[in-house]
């Protein structure tokens, strides 16, 4: 059965023809062509246009018309602080191609249709759904001001949740929160298929009904011991990664909080069943042990011992814990040391580094009251930005931290923080291994570890990788190279074919080029 959905869906496309890229005279879609396309755009700089690339052959391209043609009649409609209008360009036809609409310094696409949002002069690719409803849900947001992508997490999209014969034998996975308790810290003694796929992926649309079917079947052969999920991992790809899934529609086995194995060959529904059918046999045990609850919270310890230096707000107002103390503690150590270490005159470098380390801090904290915490700090007004502009400066910043994130009221004038004044640590005696210095460029390992390991040996090194990065970026915005030129450059200076120095010495050539025609 499943064959056959996926080949109707193939001849639903197979269906659309030329005519219909063809538009009707009450569309609301903008027709454009050579000597027209500047004008438009002029015309409607202050607007948001939604432009499609797009050939007559193309089939994708024949598909999508219908939804474009009903997203521009409803869009014309809509009351919305910025003007939506949508239009399309035949960049197929041999005049048009004058245009060069798809080189790298004008849109830079390589296949139909393109879209992309114009406004103010500016253009980004358009990242929506294909259909009306995502068109019309995408641009609305987008002239709302609104981030289109927060407003969709909002609403939770999936193709089981809304359907309330799916919803009945699978539950849609929402985030990261519901996939844990239900699949990794489960206590329940039961083998659980989860299926990750995409809302927007035709064959995974044609897979879930027979996804339903073998779940009804599965619950009527194996009861409470096996349930199914689904996660739609185009929204919720961080679940999907933390799990090892690299694509869609992809099923995967979890028992006991551990994800056992990754079902090849999928079909219709028998295989499904067939396949879990033959995990059951091979793993369930009806006696076996449940997965242990997570762990509790940690044993409150009272406010004095702590001298109020645990992170407050924990979960439930539970006040401070032993963990969150010795977190803190750390994290509190290592801010100020770096802080007093930091240079009274720092490089560009220096700066971007503690930027990072603090941003890093407040999205991988290691404890969820600490990260609610360090971020409500962070917005605070009586933290401020970030001062990077000297040693002491950021000592006094780091200090207003540590009063926002605690009880205590540090004196963060200098007489203050001279109290906090930290000697050099004997890393030997401490047991770390002894180098001499190394060279090093923060802003190439960021970009690039791999690159800083093999290529910079030298400071000169260091300081050709830096201008390298910083005139590589630069001939990227000017369209002088694309992302595949930029990942030849990188495998030649990896393999050695060529040196950083040639290409810095070429790419620096052409950009002072493009730079002077741009300003004659």
């Amino acid at each position: 059965m499943l064959k056959l959905l996926t080949f109707g869906t193939l001849l639903a496309g197979a269906f659309a023809s030329v005519e219909d890229t063809y538009e009707p005279a009450d569309s609301k879609v903008n027709v454009l062509d050579y000597d027209n396309f500047h004008r438009f755009v002029e015309t409607h700089h202050d607007d948001m246009i939604l432009m499609e690339f797009y050939a007559p052959w193309c089939g994708h391209c024949q598909q999508l018309a219908p939804h474009y043609r009903e997203a521009a009649a409803e869009l014309a409609k809509a009351d919305l602080p910025k003007k939506v209008v949508l239009a399309k360009f035949d960049d197929g036809d041999d005049d048009n191609r004058r245009l060069r609409a798809g080189a790298p310094d004008v849109y830079n696409f390589t296949s139909y249709p393109s879209l992309f949002v114009l406004t103010e002069g500016e253009h980004e690719r358009y990242g929506g759904g294909r259909e009306a409803d995502d068109i019309i849900f995408h641009m609305s947001a987008v002239a709302k001001g609104l981030d289109p992508y927060e407003e969709e997490l909002k609403t939770k999209p999936g193709l089981y949740k809304d359907n309330e014969e799916y919803s009945k034998w699978v539950r849609d996975l929402m985030d990261e929160e519901e996939m844990s308790p239900q699949i990794a810290d489960s206590p329940k003694n039961t083998l659980r298929v989860t299926e990750f796929y995409s809302d927007r992926c035709p064959f995974c649309k044609s897979l879930a009904s027979e996804y339903v079917q073998a779940c009804k079947d599965l619950k009527e052969k194996f009861a409470d011991e096996v349930e199914c999920h689904a996660v739609n991992s185009r929204v919720y790809y961080d679940v999907a990664e933390e799990w090892g899934i690299t694509g869609y529609p992809w099923v995967a086995f979890f028992y006991q909080g551990k994800k056992i194995e990754d079902m090849a060959g999928l079909g219709g529904s028998d295989s499904i069943v067939n396949w879990v059918s033959k995990m059951h046999a091979e793993h369930f045990d009806p006696d076996g042990v449940s997965p242990p609850p997570p762990p509790k919270k940690p044993k409150k310890v009272e406010a004095e011992e702590t001298e109020g230096d645990a992170i407050e707000g924990g979960e439930e107002n539970s006040g401070p814990t032993e963990w969150n103390s010795v977190l803190f503690e750390h994290a509190r150590f290592l801010l100020h040391s770096i802080a007093a270490k930091y240079p009274e005159d720092p490089s560009a470098e220096d700066v971007e580094s503690v930027k990072a380390l603090v941003g890093s801090l407040a999205q991988l904290f290691p404890s969820k009251s600490g990260t609610n915490s360090l971020r409500s700090a962070l917005n605070s007004e009586a933290v401020g930005p970030i001062d990077t502009s000297s040693s002491s400066a950021l000592s006094s910043w780091m200090c207003k931290l540590e009063n926002a994130l605690t009880p205590s009221e540090m004196d963060c004038t200098k007489v203050g923080l001279d109290l906090l004044e930290i000697g050099d640590v004997d890393h030997e005696e401490a047991g770390w291994s002894t180098s001499t210095p190394a060279p090093w460029s923060q802003a190439v390992f960021s970009a690039d570890p791999e690159y800083h390991l093999k290529i910079i040996k030298t400071a000169e090194d260091a300081w050709q990788a830096r201008e390298l990065f910083k005139v590589l970026e630069l001939s990227k915005r000017l369209g002088i190279t694309t992302k595949k030129g930029e990942k030849k450059m990188r495998n030649s200076i990896l393999s050695g074919k060529k040196s950083q120095e040639e290409y810095l010495k070429y790419l620096s050539g052409e950009v002072e080029d493009a730079l002077k025609e741009s300003s004659l």
